[in-house]
């Protein structure tokens, strides 16, 4: 995978059953950039080898011809030396920073989400376990150990943020729960004091009555009596009046 392709898919979500091919890629880029460093470093080691062959060649005093020939021969094998290993330190230099944008992307991978952090990690470690020296070298090991290391620190922070995720939701929920309580309260209260309203107008509405009720009760009573009175008072001049007819007829 090439560092355009690196860059781009950091962002995009990936698939767990994604994970193994896409470290799959990234190991095979891994070990072509050894390889390359390998032959580099192949080539300047029997480049040096040469030189220093080049170099220890004696040649008699009287063969300038050749002794010419020899230190030409030496420059140049030392030339060639020099260039080879500055070309070695060039794929070296390739190698240590292919590796630092694998791992630096296999994190951005792992960080994605818990599920994707524990399928890298198994992976890794799976590929630790079974990689030989020869395809994975001494520095790419430790890097990734290294990077393994880190995504397990990064499970535990994002299991932590995801608990706490979980608490803050529970508690936004209750919050809203008990929002919600209050307003249904709030409600039934009000309505309870539009009802208690209608009872005190309907028990001042029944006071009235009853005032009118007594006072028109207290009309009738009086008026009874006033009919009783006079009733008493025309059966009394009746009786009056009867007595003295009584005593005139006597007489």
């Amino acid at each position: 995978m090439e560092e355009k392709d690196i860059k781009e898919n950091t962002s995009l979500a990936v698939s767990e059953n994604d994970v193994p091919e896409i470290i799959g890629s990234q190991f095979t880029v891994m070990q072509e950039y050894k390889e390359n460093l390998d032959i580099a470093k192949k080539k300047a080691i029997e480049a040096q080898t040469h030189a220093l062959g080049s170099s220890e060649k004696k040649t008699g005093v009287f063969k300038n011809k050749t002794a010419i020939e020899s230190l030409q021969e030496t420059t140049l094998s030392l030339a060639d030396a020099q260039l080879i290993a500055a070309e070695a330190q060039e794929k070296s230099f390739e190698y240590q920073k292919k590796l630092a944008e694998i791992t630096k992307y296999l994190f951005g991978l792992g960080v994605s989400n818990i599920a994707a952090n524990r399928c890298v990690v198994r992976e890794l470690e799976m590929r630790l376990s079974n990689a030989k020296e020869e395809e994975i070298d001494e520095l790419a090991r430790e890097e990734i150990k290294n990077l393994v290391r880190e995504l397990k620190l990064q499970e535990d922070i994002m299991q932590k943020q995801s608990n706490l995720n979980e608490k803050l939701k529970s508690l936004d929920d209750k919050i809203k729960e008990f929002e919600g309580n209050k307003e249904e309260k709030d409600s039934y209260i009000k309505s309870l004091e539009i009802k208690i309203e209608d009872l005190e107008d309907e028990i001042h509405f029944l006071k009235s009555e009853n005032v009118k009720v007594k006072r028109e009760m207290n009309n009738k009573k009086y008026k009874i009596l006033f009919y009783i009175f006079i009733g008493v008072a025309i059966v009394s001049l009746v009786a009056f009046i009867l007595s003295i007819i009584a005593l005139a007829l006597k007489k």
